[in-house]
């Protein structure tokens, strides 16, 4: 008989480890998930601060933080410099991705007013071998107007050719939505 109050003892201690251990995998689990979705969370809902490239090549040590103001017109160049260097730095060899990479900065209207055009013409300067590079040497920022002028020297060659080498002016526009600047135009400036 003492053996049987032993067994039951070990089995009903059984069951209760079983039990024991179904309520901490539930607990684990419903961590887990609420981990998971302030995780999720959390990232969806942070902001993101685009720095562009060379920045702080050209800068020195930069530190980036986010703010509600507005940007400042070191930031704006840096930006409306990558741009340029985008729509107006190619070879024969990348110029359809760097239009591309260019499109992909430009606002949705924008986009869809130039996108045929320029990846057509992009094509083009790729069949014909023409490269062209910009040589920004002055920048004058409005961040009021979120406008960026440059100044610099366009040169263009097709093949080994250089058919064009003058002094141009740029001005780029940029739309704020939701905190990135997006290209709004590019135009040569009068």
């Amino acid at each position: 008989m003492a053996r049987e109050g032993k067994f039951i003892s070990s089995l009903s201690n059984a069951f209760s480890e079983v039990r024991a251990w179904k309520l901490t995998t539930v607990m684990v689990a419903a961590l887990a998930a609420v981990l998971a979705f302030a995780l999720i969370w959390s990232a969806s809902n942070k902001p993101v601060v685009l720095v562009p490239v060379g920045f702080a090549e050209s800068h020195g040590r930069v530190t980036v933080a986010p703010s509600t103001g507005r940007a400042s017109p070191g930031y704006i160049s840096q930006i409306a410099l990558g741009d340029l260097s985008l729509a107006l730095d190619w070879q024969p060899d990348d110029v359809v991705t760097q239009y591309r990479r260019f499109l992909n900065r430009l606002t949705d209207s924008e986009y869809a007013a130039q996108s045929v055009s320029l990846m057509s013409q992009a094509h083009h300067d790729q069949t014909d071998d023409v490269s062209q590079s910009f040589y920004p040497s002055r920048v004058f920022v409005n961040v009021a107007k979120l406008s960026v002028k440059v100044f610099g020297v366009l040169s263009r060659w097709e093949g080994n050719k250089r058919v064009l080498h003058s002094p141009i002016e740029y001005e780029v526009r940029y739309s704020n939505e939701g905190g990135y600047l997006h290209v709004a135009s590019l135009k040569i400036a009068n």
